[in-house]
């Protein structure tokens, strides 16, 4: 009886000497970091957020093309082509397509959150922007470019109606018969 013991014990301490395969929530946590550090971001609500690799493609695409969401789509990887009557991808691209998967991606909030996180770190955020305005408002140079910087913000700031104004046409007059004690009846 006592080999049947022992080949047991050597068996449980190579167990305890082998690394467990469960790991913890932090070590899943931090390892995903790792893996993923370029597609992560803190959002908003200081939450971690992580992005596929098409969308991290695509916000970077987005950024590098000023914005121009339709190039970005194409240029991330997107299947955005045609197909033929077999069903098999062709070389024309589906613009219409593209177009409603950027639009798609620019409403979903991980991607949102990324591109202004990446604008930010550039010094894109409002701070900053509002100085440069604020610059442009104050030079004397340049006449056009200041009224166009000062509509700009007023409509940032929403001090334009959000719907045109219709004029009738009319022009409303109040006469004035009572002139008071400083009229013409005054000094009769």
């Amino acid at each position: 009886m006592p080999n049947t013991e022992k080949p047991k014990a050597k068996k449980a301490a190579k167990k305890s000497a082998k690394p467990s395969k469960v790991k913890s929530t932090k070590q899943r946590k931090r390892r995903k970091i790792e893996r993923h550090s370029n597609r992560s971001f803190v959002d908003s609500d200081g939450k971690l957020t992580f992005l596929t690799e098409k969308q991290y493609q695509f916000c970077m695409w987005y950024l590098k093309l000023y914005g121009k969401r339709i190039d970005a789509i194409i240029e991330a990887g997107y299947d955005v082509y045609k197909r033929d009557s077999k069903g098999k991808k062709t070389d024309q691209i589906n613009y219409n397509l593209a177009r409603s998967m950027a639009g798609e991606n620019l409403q979903k909030p991980a991607i949102t959150g990324f591109i202004t996180s990446k604008l930010s770190e550039f010094g894109w955020d409002d701070e900053n922007v509002d100085l440069q305005h604020l610059a442009l408002i104050n030079q004397y140079d340049n006449l056009p470019t200041k009224q166009r910087a000062i509509a700009d913000y007023n409509k940032l700031k929403g001090r334009y109606p959000s719907e045109k104004v219709k004029h009738t046409g009319e022009i409303g007059f109040v006469e004035i018969t009572n002139y008071g004690s400083k009229g013409k009846d005054a000094g009769s």
